[in-house]
């Protein structure tokens, strides 16, 4: 019985959704995303204050629940998953339809924060990196 329990809390443990508290339904616009981070990270509301910037998977997760969906108006949003190829952009999302793509770091979009456990992300398929063979010589 106990090998049960420890098993069930485990898997609870592990493959979890991480509960998240979005900040309300208001938002900050027009910052670049380094801005956007500091904005989360000094960001007080409703007496709390270890707000942060979501990632790109919790993001999307997101923009599938919220009341922007479908509107005619576009709502770019900052997440804080750093494109893995090209360092100097970001992943952002459109709320209004689920639209994910990538830009440079010094566009002003919009951003809207979150609190909670971070979950495990997993990136997107762009990495066209290829892996070069090393020339070490053999004594």
């Amino acid at each position: 019985m106990k090998k049960l329990i420890i098993y069930l809390l485990l898997t609870y443990t592990l493959f979890a959704e991480p509960v998240l508290e979005w900040q309300d339904n208001k938002y900050k616009d027009s910052l670049s995303f380094d801005d956007a981070l500091n904005y989360c990270q000094d960001l007080t509301h409703n007496g709390k204050d270890d707000w942060r910037l979501p990632d790109l998977l919790e993001l999307t997760k997101y923009s599938k629940t919220i009341p922007y969906k479908n509107s005619k108006e576009q709502m770019f949003f900052w997440s804080s998953t750093v494109n893995k190829t090209l360092k100097i952009t970001a992943w952002f999302v459109s709320l209004s339809n689920d639209y994910q793509h990538f830009s440079l770091k010094n566009k002003k979009l919009n951003v809207k924060c979150v609190r909670g456990m971070k979950s495990k992300m997993h990136y997107p398929a762009c990495n066209n990196t290829k892996v070069k063979k090393s020339n070490t010589q053999k004594s």
